[in-house]
């Protein structure tokens, strides 16, 4: 549902907006970035959407494809030790 007040309707694409190609910074960049968090997502991803009893060499495989996929993907949105501190700090602002 889209304001019908067009400062509010401008408000709202703004929103949406940030939460479409901000936010999902956060939340990639924090997933994939750091090697602890990747290892983890990575390990959880394949049990929750695949399997829960997945066999461990089947595991270890899909585990490696999902982490070389998504961390190989951390450039295009802008991860990387460049940018870590800016989204760090920003994710903080955000939250406080």
């Amino acid at each position: 549902m889209l304001p019908e007040d067009p400062a509010l309707s401008f408000i709202n694409y703004l929103l949406e907006d940030f939460g479409d190609e901000w936010v999902t910074k956060y939340m990639f960049h924090y997933r994939w970035y750091f090697d602890e968090d990747a290892d983890n997502a990575s390990t959880v991803l394949p049990l929750s959407d695949l399997a829960v009893n997945m066999a461990a060499d089947t595991l270890k495989e899909v585990k490696k494809y999902i982490y070389d996929r998504q961390h190989g993907r951390l450039w295009v949105v802008g991860s990387n030790d460049t940018t870590a501190a800016l989204i760090d700090s920003s994710y903080k602002r955000f939250v406080n």
